[in-house]
């Protein structure tokens, strides 16, 4: 007896440990499970936040640039006309603004102010009333710093009473403050339905200055107008998580992105409570019954008497098991043919429960015509008894069209005396993502070797063809060289590797050359989007011309210009279609045709012919350089892009 109770202690205590083993497992399993979720909805807030942030500030540049051309082009007709005696009767000045606001978001306005800051010319009225806004702050400013053009903070409209930023063109003749040309942006057209739709309830979208001074906002009490938020140093592309919003104080994600031209710093805030719900709704279901499942699992293992009950409970948690795996199930009677899905089954489908007929040739007539005979085959293997199991991946057809990855599973249940099928069952996992995700995963491994490998080979390229005078100049050169290929790394990657705008990509490398007071360097021609190799090679065509003009050419004399064209011709009998790309130097010292032939001149003749396919012609001038580019567009526009054809 002893002996006996011993060995009863012992299967006891082995049980209970059994059972405490088996419950910490599930715990680990639901807190596991609870942490990736809360990192997939911390990742999806995130990139939500950036990609808003983008979008604000996208959408306000085009806004701010569109309003800065209108109110220069108001400038200008002041400039023509000569002054502003008669103003206030000039109907065509009237009708100029009217035109140009009507083009502008919904409650944009233009003014004209004169140099005492009353209003002489309206977009509203004619004749505008002279309304004095000489205290306004934007006023002021504009004759203390003679600035040409300024962004003011929000503020209430005088005329409107909207909320709106002002901005300002200053119109000077003779070196005199003549006019301020005004136009009245209102916030809600930055922010709301009618411009960039609000992303859900408590998400914050705002728009300052660098300063932290607000211009627009999706939440913009009157309070706030006047006030400044924080704007933090680095604040361009800038990701904070559990900050406090300045206003209410909310634990949120923020997002911010900023842009140099105008200073706009555009910001979007998540809270946590709305970027984090679902795991907080998962968190208050799923722990209740994580429990519950723990402690049916310690009184199974500890109750080995109580089969039945025990094999109910089983059947439960399986019942939540497939609910909690998104698991689909199907039964069917193999006599009648006669198959019973449940509802998460008919949603994988597109269906609503009861949408599906319960019939093994419904299943049948949504399979995949080139997966048909093998799954068929799967299942009759599976009836016949000649394999166990049936565990196939295949295609569904969804109710609107299209196909739907599902691993599909079952085995015989029930068969008769003569070893027949009676009865089958198994599951239904739709599994689209994770095929999606092994597509995406393989193409991007791809695309990281072959751009690397490309990257790689023309670095190489560079070190082993540049003629090595000295250690300081081959440094030099290589550096900025490299610096070229970062540059338009840097946009392929803003752009996903799908291309880059010529003009965007001509702008960036020249920046560094750039003169505001006038501007040296000019470039015009259409939008066109180049392949990564050929802004790759592009990019490295303009370094080396700049890098060659400011040495030798215009750029290195103070009245020395640059000018950049392009344009598209189609295809005929005799040519492809092309971009013409033209390089026009003047201003500098007198040319003379290069005696003999450098490695630049041999890396631009590579570059063009060997990474674009393409054709250079050299022209020497006394007046300055002329360097002519013939691109195919077969070979620099993104693969699968339609060419240029001039009838469109």
């Amino acid at each position: 007896m002893p002996t006996r109770y011993a060995r009863i202690r012992d299967a006891g205590k082995r049980s209970s440990r059994l059972a405490v083993a088996v419950c910490l497992a599930m715990a680990a399993t639901f807190i596991g499970s609870l942490t990736a979720l809360g990192v997939a909805l911390y990742d999806r807030s995130a990139s939500d936040a950036r990609s808003m942030a983008v979008a604000l500030q996208q959408y306000a540049l085009r806004t701010v640039t569109t309003g800065e051309l209108a109110a220069e082009t108001v400038a200008e007709a002041i400039r023509t006309r000569g002054g502003m005696a008669g103003m206030v009767d000039d109907r065509a000045l009237h009708d100029l603004l009217a035109g140009l606001s009507a083009r502008l978001p919904d409650g944009a306005g233009l003014l004209v102010v004169d140099a005492q800051g009353k209003v002489v010319s309206s977009y509203a009225e004619f004749p505008a009333r002279p309304i004095d806004l000489s205290d306004r702050e934007w006023f002021i400013a504009q004759r203390k710093t003679g600035a040409d053009f300024l962004l003011s903070e929000a503020l209430l409209g005088r005329l409107t009473q909207r909320k709106m930023f002002i901005l300002t063109k200053s119109v000077r003749i003779g070196g005199q403050l003549q006019a301020v040309v005004n136009l009245g942006l209102p916030s809600d057209a930055l922010i709301g339905d009618q411009a960039l739709p609000i992303y859900a309830d408590g998400v914050v979208l705002s728009l300052m200055k660098p300063d932290g001074a607000i211009l627009a906002r999706s939440d913009f009490p009157d309070g706030l107008l006047g006030t400044k938020l924080s704007v933090r140093d680095g604040a361009e592309d800038a990701l904070h998580v559990l900050r406090a919003r300045d206003v209410d104080h909310r634990p949120a994600i923020e997002a911010t992105d900023s842009e140099p031209r105008y200073g706009l710093v555009a910001r979007a805030s998540i809270p946590l409570v709305q970027a984090f719900g679902p795991l907080l709704v998962l968190s208050g279901i799923g722990l209740p019954l994580v429990i519950a499942m723990m402690v049916a699992t310690f009184r199974l293992i500890r109750s080995v008497a109580a089969q039945n009950r025990a094999l109910g409970e089983t059947t439960a948690r399986l019942r939540v098991v497939l609910d909690a795996a998104h698991l689909g199930t199907w039964h069917l009677d193999v006599a009648s043919g006669a198959s019973d899905m449940n509802e998460r089954w008919a949603r994988i489908v597109g269906h609503e429960p009861g949408e599906v007929p319960n019939s093994s040739e419904e299943w049948a007539s949504r399979l995949h015509p080139d997966e048909r005979e093998t799954v068929l085959a799967a299942l009759d293997d599976m009836l016949a008894g000649r394999t166990p199991l049936m565990n196939i991946e295949h295609r569904l057809r969804h109710k609107d069209g299209h196909w739907v990855w599902v691993l599909d599973s079952g085995c015989v249940v029930e068969r008769d005396g003569a070893g027949h099928a009676v009865t089958a069952t198994g599951t239904l996992l739709d599994i689209s993502e994770r095929r999606e995700t092994e597509r995406r995963i393989g193409m991007l491994m791809g695309e990281v070797d072959h751009r690397s490998k490309n990257l790689l080979a023309v670095v190489q390229s560079l070190v082993n063809l540049m003629p090595a005078e000295d250690v300081a100049t081959f440094k030099t050169t290589l550096q900025g060289r490299i610096k070229a290929l970062g540059h338009v790394h840097s946009l392929l990657s803003e752009a996903g590797w799908q291309g880059v705008g010529i003009d965007r990509l001509i702008g960036t490398e020249t920046m560094p050359y750039q003169s505001d007071q006038p501007p040296r360097i000019w470039r015009k021609g259409p939008e066109v989007t180049l392949r990564p190799a050929a802004a790759q090679a592009l990019a490295m065509v303009v370094h080396e011309l700049m890098t060659n003009s400011a040495k030798y050419g215009a750029l290195s004399a103070a009245t020395g210009e640059v000018g950049i064209d392009w344009h598209m011709t189609g295809a005929d009998a005799e040519k492809p279609a092309a971009l013409h790309l033209r390089w026009q130097e003047s201003g500098g010292p007198a040319v003379t045709p290069p005696q003999r032939q450098g490695f630049g001149a041999r890396l631009l003749g590579a570059l063009v012919r060997e990474q674009m396919e393409g054709t250079l012609e050299q022209d020497w001038p006394a007046s300055g350089a002329v360097i002519r580019l013939t691109l195919p567009l077969a070979a620099i526009l993104p693969v699968g892009t339609r060419g240029f054809d001039p009838r469109r």
